[in-house]
């Protein structure tokens, strides 16, 4: 897949469930409405009964389409959301207006939330019109300074999800400020291990090279001025970056000055996290949507 068009061609008519936490704001229920209206998903709304139909109205949406449950607490309505994924009464957890840390502590509850055992990471799917194709950045919102096992668990969570997309061994570029290694940075030598570690077939269902700049990551030409010979070089499918601050910089500075198309995803749990900003417009929030509903 190519487009977030796609995407929405293969989650159309599957009937899938969201249990959306706080789902207050006319933008967040624009892309429900939306989901709903294509037959991408229904959802379970979860927070303050009379937020929610307030939002509900200010987005033209009819609330006898939804189920609402009351649960006005920031943290009970987290925690009930999260519950009904787990219970599988719901497919997948979205976050609504609240906080970050509040909706991931309910997510990860060891009673009620969706841990499988693995870490859990954040990806950014990228449809960028100047490439031409979508591209996946990682991990731009979890785990905040990872180290070489982290990423490796990172890489993991990746591929699982490219495969959905149906990316057969796809590219990744493990990307810092410079495509050289120096032994003062760790991200460059995390990237060149990282690189050995594929060649070796010690990470499988991928390519990994790095360390690589962001510009030959990208561009077959800048690649080739800078003499980098790889399959990964210039034509990348999944950035993988060296910490949450880079990840989550690079993604907003493309999301607010580039001609693209967004979403976010948190993976390796039981079940899709929806997590996005609530900045994020309406387009964004249902783009998250079915890459969870994927």
């Amino acid at each position: 897949m190519k487009t977030f068009s796609e995407l929405f061609e293969q989650v159309k008519g599957k009937k899938r469930c969201l249990a959306v936490a706080h789902p207050y704001g006319k933008e967040a229920v624009i892309a429900l409405e939306e989901a709903r209206r294509k037959g991408l998903a229904r959802s379970i709304l979860v927070g303050d009964r009379e937020k929610i139909i307030f939002s509900l109205e200010e987005a033209g949406a009819e609330k006898s389409e939804y189920e609402i449950v009351h649960a006005p607490g920031e943290s009970e309505g987290a925690l009930k959301s999260a519950s009904l994924v787990a219970s599988g009464e719901a497919d997948a957890l979205m976050k609504g207006k609240l906080s970050t840390a509040v909706f991931l502590k309910a997510a990860l509850d060891e009673e009620h939330g969706l841990r499988s055992g693995s870490l859990l990471s954040h990806i950014v799917l990228m449809e960028a019109k100047r490439i031409g194709r979508l591209i996946m950045i990682t991990d731009s919102g979890m785990v905040l300074a990872p180290d070489l096992q982290d990423k490796v668990m990172i890489i993991n969570n990746a591929v699982e999800y490219a495969f959905r997309l149906g990316w057969d061994n796809p590219r990744i570029a493990a990307v810092a400020h410079v495509e050289t290694v120096n032994p003062k940075t760790q991200a460059t030598l995390d990237a060149a291990l990282l690189s050995g570690m594929s060649r070796r077939g010690q990470i499988k269902g991928c390519v990994i090279d790095g360390p690589l700049g962001l510009d030959n990551a990208l561009s077959p030409e800048a690649a080739a001025i800078k003499g980098l010979d790889s399959s990964v070089a210039g034509h990348a499918d999944v950035l993988l970056v060296p910490d949450v601050l880079s990840g989550n910089l690079m993604a907003k500075a493309m999301m607010y000055t580039a001609d693209c198309a967004f979403g976010g995803l948190v993976v390796g749990g039981k079940a899709p996290i929806i997590m996005l900003s609530r900045a994020d417009d309406a387009a964004t929030k249902l783009n998250s949507i079915v890459m969870g509903l994927l």
